[in-house]
């Protein structure tokens, strides 16, 4: 009985790490999948965006609750397609992962002065 009990820990810890082999075999061989960390960003029309070295990217994604527990100025990890070269950036997301906290100043001033000229966000009251 004692080692029935030993073997399911076992079990359900190998199984995770199978998952997780699983995944990253997956993005490695897949060149269209990116790993990116920065800051999440909403705009005033609600689309999510992604702000990486100062740059803003606008992120779709099939799940439209993926953002839901999200604030302006965390600092996330996100799953995603390759960028699709406009401005702001496109990609399309497949995972958002919250790393910590942040407000709006987590983001560079210029960045946001960029998203206000281009109508993205609402000027903010000094």
């Amino acid at each position: 009985m004692k080692n029935k009990k030993r073997l399911i820990p076992i079990i359900i810890i190998s199984f995770i790490l199978v998952l997780i082999i699983t995944f990253v075999i997956v993005v490695v061989i897949n060149d269209s999948i990116n790993i990116s960390t920065g800051r999440y960003l909403e705009a005033s029309n609600g689309t999510p965006m992604f702000v990486h070295n100062g740059e803003p990217d606008c992120m779709s994604t099939d799940n439209e609750d993926m953002f839901d527990n999200l604030d302006t100025g965390d600092k996330i990890i996100v799953v995603h397609d390759l960028w699709l070269l406009t401005y702001p950036g496109k990609t399309h997301v497949y995972a958002v992962f919250k790393l910590k906290d942040g407000t709006i100043d987590d983001i560079s001033k210029s960045t946001i002065d960029k998203l206000v000229e281009m109508g993205w966000l609402e000027e903010k009251a000094e």
